[in-house]
């Protein structure tokens, strides 16, 4: 509901699209909520690859810093 949060995760990628090293949660907050939803986007980004990426635009995908709105992808959002 509205107490899910919106976490932002930051991962490095190798030219193959798989990830390289582990994604890091920016600006963690220390509640019950963000930590089952910050795990729940590390684990989204693990899954996913290796990312289909166009390997000519590497210099542009290398690091992603992406925001996983919950509240949008569960369908809570007001």
């Amino acid at each position: 509901g509205s107490q899910t949060p919106v976490v932002t995760v930051t991962w490095r990628m190798n030219e193959d699209g798989t990830v390289a090293g582990e994604p890091v949660v920016q600006h963690p907050q220390n509640s019950q909520w963000f930590g089952v939803a910050a795990e729940a986007s590390v684990r989204a980004v693990k899954n996913c690859q290796p990312f289909n990426l166009p390997k000519d635009k590497y210099s542009s995908w290398r690091e992603i810093t992406w925001d996983f709105d919950w509240p949008k992808i569960l369908g809570t959002q007001p």
